[in-house]
C-alpha cells in the first residue's frame, strides 16, 4: 500500500471518529477510537510505539509515536487537540516528518 493510500485511510478514519464523537474528550479516547476505526478498516495499528533516536550513530533515546499505522515509520499519527493551529504547529509537523525520514535512513 502506498503512503498516499495509508494517509487517506488515516484521514478518513479521523473524520469518522470526529463525526461520531465530536469534541470534548481526552486525547486517549480519540487515540483508542482512531485505533479501533483503523483496525476495523483492516490496518495494523500500534499505540505508543517506541522509535529509537540516533545522533551520529549513537542511540540517544526513544521517541514514542501516538499511533504507528501499518508498520510504516513514516505513517505515524500525533494528536494535537487544538481549536486552531499556528505557524509553530506547522514547524513542529515539519520537524516530525524530518525526524521520521532520518530514522528511516539510519
Amino acid at each position: 500500500m502506498q503512503y498516499e493510500d495509508i494517509t487517506e485511510a488515516i484521514l478518513g478514519s479521523a473524520f469518522e471518529v470526529h463525526n461520531i464523537l465530536g469534541y470534548g474528550f481526552l486525547e486517549r479516547v480519540y487515540q483508542k477510537s482512531l485505533q479501533a476505526e483503523l483496525l476495523r478498516r483492516g490496518h495494523s495499528v500500534e499505540i505508543e510505539h517506541a522509535i529509537k533516536v540516533k545522533y551520529k550513530g549513537v542511540r540517544v533515546g526513544d521517541y514514542y509515536a501516538d499511533l504507528l499505522v501499518d508498520n510504516f515509520g513514516k505513517e505515524r499519527v500525533e494528536f494535537n487537540l487544538k481549536n486552531s493551529f499556528t505557524q509553530r504547529h506547522e514547524a513542529t509537523k515539519t520537524v516530525f516528518i524530518g525526524l521520521v525520514e532520518c530514522l528511516q535512513n539510519a
